[in-house]
């Protein structure tokens, strides 16, 4: 955790280095449905569950469904499933889906001239590569399982406190 006194709250209150939230919402969705495993969930109770606006919700379920992650069915009782074992889905493969760019800095874009005059000794680029290369891999070792349980834990949770899902179970 960053030291508020060392690096000053305006650079912590920044926050650039993140993922887009279409990636933080694809994960939200890909925990919430794992956690109600084979039931069928609709676009508003995940945008309701995840916080954030229907139109996103569509856009990540859209991509999320065509890269077989999910299932639809359309209509008055339709919604959305879980298609993959949240077992084998990597929260790495959903990054890489989502993020266009994990490029930290200029030097890492193959495409483009780096203007550093350091970079064939850089010691920061290598230190951010290795950076880069951890946190990947604890993306790659973490499932959406391994997340689903706690997530069951707060949706009933959720349900409790009157935020109940618009669940049923999909058809065969």
């Amino acid at each position: 955790m960053l030291d508020r006194r060392r690096f000053g709250a305006r650079y912590i209150e920044r926050n650039e280095m993140k993922l887009a939230q279409r990636t933080d919402v694809a994960i939200r969705i890909l925990m919430t449905l794992a956690a109600l495993r084979d039931k069928t969930v609709s676009i508003d109770t995940i945008a309701d569950r995840c916080r954030t606006g229907r139109p996103q919700v569509v856009h990540v379920v859209q991509i999320l469904r065509k890269h077989g992650y999910i299932k639809s069915v359309q209509g008055r009782n339709g919604g959305i499933w879980l298609d993959r074992n949240p077992a084998e889905i990597s929260l790495a493969e959903i990054v890489h889906l989502f993020e266009s760019d994990l490029n930290l800095v200029e030097c890492f874009e193959p495409k483009r001239t780096c203007r550093c005059t350091l970079q064939a000794a850089c010691g920061f680029r290598r230190t951010l590569d290795r950076a880069l290369q951890a946190f990947l891999a604890e993306l790659e070792a973490t499932t959406i399982a391994d997340l689903a349980g706690e997530t069951a834990a707060l949706l009933m949770v959720g349900d409790r406190d009157g935020a109940a899902a618009s669940v049923s179970v999909p058809a065969t």
